[in-house]
C-alpha cells in the first residue's frame, strides 16, 4: 500500500487514506464519555456504533457544546434554587446525565471502502461536512475527514 504522499487524487481510494484506528463510542455512553474520548484522542467527530459495529450516527464537538448551551439554558428558567445548584454544576458534569443517542446526528452518511476519494470530497463539500466513516459490508473500518484530503494535497 503507498504512502499517503505517495497517492494520485485520481487513483486515490478513501481505504488509502481514512484513519484505520478509528475510534468509536456505543449510543449508551454518556455524553461526557465521549467529550474525554475527543480530548483523550485530539478528535472532533466519532462514530457512534452498536455492539456489532454498525454505524447508528456520529456526534461532534459541535453537537456537545451546543448540548451545554442547551443545558445552561434549561437552567435559567428553573427556579432560583435550581439555578444555584446547575452554576456548581460544569458542562463535563451535566453531560454525564445526557447519552450519546441523544445527541448525535442519526442522519450520518457513510462511504464504502473503496470509493474514490474524490467522491468523498464531494460528499463532504455538497452536504457542509467534515467527517465520513468508512464502511466494508456496513461496518465502520475508517473514518476519513477533510483534513485527511487537505493532508494528501499538501504532500503532493
Amino acid at each position: 500500500m503507498p504512502k499517503k504522499n505517495q497517492i494520485k487524487i485520481a487513483d486515490a481510494t478513501v481505504y488509502d487514506i481514512m484513519t484505520r484506528d478509528v475510534v468509536t463510542i456505543d449510543c449508551n455512553e454518556s455524553a461526557h464519555r465521549a467529550l474525554e474520548l475527543m480530548d483523550a484522542e485530539r478528535l472532533t467527530a466519532i462514530p457512534v456504533t452498536t455492539i456489532e459495529n454498525k454505524c447508528l450516527g456520529i456526534i461532534s464537538r459541535t453537537d456537545l457544546a451546543e448540548a451545554m448551551l442547551e443545558v445552561d439554558s434549561r437552567f435559567q428558567t428553573m427556579s432560583a434554587e435550581a439555578a444555584s445548584l446547575s452554576s456548581r454544576i460544569d458542562g463535563g458534569e451535566s453531560l454525564n446525565e445526557i447519552q450519546v443517542r441523544e445527541l448525535m446526528n442519526d442522519k450520518v452518511l457513510m462511504i464504502d471502502h473503496d470509493a474514490p476519494v474524490v467522491e468523498a470530497c464531494k460528499i463532504m463539500s455538497q452536504q457542509g461536512i467534515h467527517h465520513l466513516p468508512v464502511a466494508k459490508k456496513k461496518s465502520v473500518i475508517g473514518i476519513i475527514s477533510s483534513l485527511d484530503v487537505v493532508e494528501m494535497v499538501a504532500n503532493l
